[in-house]
């Protein structure tokens, strides 16, 4: 563990001077202070996009330091060679399927009402690229990087447990956050690692977190883990915060809590199938996993 809080602590310092170097360029470029750029991150799609490229870089060159120093292994071999697009397919069905779910299922209980937004076209095609930059850097740091070395020190369920307890820990600092919301994400990390364990293979990972986020904040309206997105959808919130997840989004509400545990079993059980009879990821079980 001590050589992962040093990956961290190195990550952190890195992200830290480069992000406060980009909050400089972008403030001398807009003629405005670095305050005021704090400010509005989180309100401006720009800076929000900008500063995911910038952290997507960050997490990008730690990572290949951190491989290059201390195990001599190449960038994809952590999980991103592509054999075939299975587990893309795969991922985007487990990570859409569950939040549709928990936002039907408040539908039909009255806990939320849904309306067309008036959106602007090109603004949710920025959040398509965010979104994708989020599942990149996220999970080449927790799943990619910090699960895998967890793997080679500890059993496999103990290495997910605690690669779930940081992923869940890095969004404390997000708008609304709530022990429901820790826990909710903690169930997050076990669900979007579980398939690696089993495949390390990371692109399940990548798909289904871009495909979680994607339909919860600019498809169906709620806020992603605290961010306020452009959406095609707009929620009217009719229910308790505990229901519907309040201003943090689906995260923070306990039947989002309920869906994810259905699905982490229904996805161990996809992996234990798969992993049992050859060890190969056979996309044609994913019916009878589901039924």
């Amino acid at each position: 563990m001590k050589h992962i809080l040093y990956f961290l602590f190195i990550w952190f310092l890195a992200g830290s001077i480069i992000g406060v170097f980009a909050m400089g360029i972008i403030a001398l470029i807009d003629g405005i202070t670095i305050n005021e750029v704090l400010k509005s991150y989180t309100k401006n799609i720009y800076y929000i996009f900008d500063f995911q490229i910038v952290g997507f870089l960050v997490t990008v060159l730690v990572v290949l330091y951190f491989l290059h120093k201390e195990e001599q292994i190449g960038f994809w071999d952590i999980g991103l060679k592509i054999d075939s697009f299975k587990s893309l397919i795969l991922g985007f069905v487990f990570g859409g399927l569950p939040v549709s779910l928990v936002a039907l299922t408040l539908y039909l209980n009255h806990s939320i009402v849904f309306k067309l937004s008036i959106y602007k076209n090109h603004n949710i095609l920025i959040y398509f690229f965010i979104l994708i930059l989020v599942a990149l850097n996220e999970e080449i740091l927790t799943r990619g990087y910090v699960l895998r070395y967890l793997l080679l020190k500890k059993n496999k369920y103990v290495a997910l447990l605690l690669s779930s307890i940081l992923f869940a820990t890095f969004h404390i600092p997000n708008d609304d956050f709530a022990l429901i919301s820790f826990i909710n994400i903690f169930l997050s990390g076990m669900f979007l690692g579980l398939f690696y364990i089993y495949f390390k293979n990371l692109w399940f990972s990548i798909s289904a977190h871009f495909a979680w986020n994607f339909f919860e904040g600019p498809v169906l309206g709620s806020a992603v883990s605290g961010l306020k997105t452009d959406s095609i959808l707009k929620q009217d919130l009719l229910g308790k915060d505990l229901f519907t997840g309040g201003k943090f989004g689906f995260e923070a509400s306990i039947v989002c809590t309920i869906v994810l545990i259905i699905f982490i079993y229904l996805l161990y059980l996809f992996c234990e199938k798969n992993y049992k009879k050859n060890g190969n990821l056979q996309i044609e079980s994913l019916e009878t996993v589901l039924i």
